[in-house]
């Protein structure tokens, strides 16, 4: 014999132990085997079906619900977004021409901020290091670059120094 062979009549033999025993039962066992039997079907049809189905429907809901709300927003906040939109591109346009690098370099100098290096970021980006600066002229100089110029600082990570007031910096600036 195969052993899914023998498997399939072991398990026909348990089958055949367990109806043997339940037809030993007295009748009033029966019974109340089979509503036991299916009192714990219903359990088990409860938290193994139906609830984690309910639960997955409130949950795709809920996300409905927020998607919903999030483009109503969207709407209301449209004509905010296009003005931004275009005072970015008018920002830009007053760089003159001129690159990322080249507006750093020329205003780096001029508001008392030494660039210790610095590297391209993508198309249209900087990273930038800055080595014991202070942090109120880093502060003033980003301000030039944003206000001015549309420079758009998308990451800064700032250390402090031992001395009062300077810093160590990392910035990734983009137009």
């Amino acid at each position: 014999m195969t052993d899914a062979a023998s498997g399939l009549a072991e398990v026909k033999q348990q089958f055949a132990d367990i109806k043997l025993k339940y037809y030993s039962l007295s009748p009033r066992d029966r019974g109340a085997l089979v509503i036991l039997s299916v009192f714990l079907g219903c359990v088990l049809f409860f938290y193994l079906v139906w609830s984690p189905v309910n639960q997955g429907a409130e949950d795709a809901y809920d996300r409905y619900q927020n998607k919903v709300k999030l483009m109503a927003w969207m709407k209301a906040n449209e004509s905010v977004a296009k003005r931004a939109a275009n005072m970015s591109g008018a920002s830009a346009g007053s760089r003159g021409g001129k690159s990322i690098l080249s507006l750093v370099n020329a205003t780096s100098g001029q508001n008392g901020v030494s660039l210790k290096r610095f590297e391209p970021k993508g198309e249209d980006g900087l990273r930038i290091w800055l080595e014991n600066v202070s942090f109120d002229a880093m502060l003033k100089w980003l301000g030039i670059l944003s206000n001015t110029y549309g420079i758009v600082i998308a990451n800064i990570t700032v250390e402090s120094q031992k001395e009062s007031g300077k810093i160590n910096a990392t910035i990734i600036l983009s137009g």
